[in-house]
């Protein structure tokens, strides 16, 4: 952060829109960037779809269910599974308003992960809750959603430089930037899920960081 200070605003946007063409020097994620943004006429037809959806509209990030959930840092579920299990009988019992967007991690096709995800999904019935179809693009995507949930995936760093709020609850490079809402504990994050239409918010301070 002292770093970046230093540099103007619009040599760091520069840089930021360089690095999602892949024309930056450093290419760390470009692998997961290229498979997460992969599309077809299917997820084209949703994303045209949402642009007409009035209500919130949430995204719910899973992490690829069998991934260590502990071995980044603190992660305030036991695992990843528990993490999408609890949010989503959450949904299920408390939010009706807003629109949630329930999406498994591209990894999820090993281990049979999409049958357990979706067979959860559909044991409820409300129609705010829905499952988001494989190949969509995730750039996309986020510039058509209000909101972000995640666990600690770097789809939320993504999201805040769009510009948009984000909840995570376990330890990640981008945690404690000012960016996200970080919930250390079960309770604080139920209470961000409950309260996130009224969550406060600086959209473009939240780039800009």
């Amino acid at each position: 952060m002292n770093i970046t200070k230093k540099i103007s605003y619009k040599k760091i946007n520069s840089f930021y829109n360089s690095r999602k063409k892949f024309k930056s020097e450093n290419h760390y994620t470009q692998l997961d960037y290229l498979r997460a943004n992969k599309t077809s006429k299917k997820s084209e037809k949703f994303i045209n779809d949402l642009k007409n959806v009035r209500k919130k509209k949430i995204l719910f990030a899973s992490h690829a269910l069998a991934d260590a959930p502990h071995a980044a840092g603190t992660f305030i579920f036991r695992d990843y599974y528990e993490h999408f299990i609890q949010t989503l009988k959450f949904v299920n019992k408390n939010d009706s308003k807003n629109l949630w967007i329930f999406k498994q991690h591209n990894n999820s096709r090993i281990l049979n992960e999409n049958k357990i995800f979706e067979d959860n999904i559909k044991k409820y019935k409300k129609k705010n809750i829905i499952i988001c179809p494989e190949n969509i693009s995730i750039s996309h995507l986020i510039k058509n959603i209000d909101y972000v949930v995640t666990g600690r995936g770097t789809i939320g760093m993504e999201a805040a430089s769009e510009g948009k709020k984000v909840v995570i609850c376990g330890s990640a490079p981008y945690a404690d930037c000012g960016i996200v809402f970080n919930a250390k504990t079960k309770k604080k994050y139920f209470d961000f899920l409950l309260n996130i239409n009224n969550l406060k918010f600086d959209k473009e301070e939240i780039k800009k960081l």
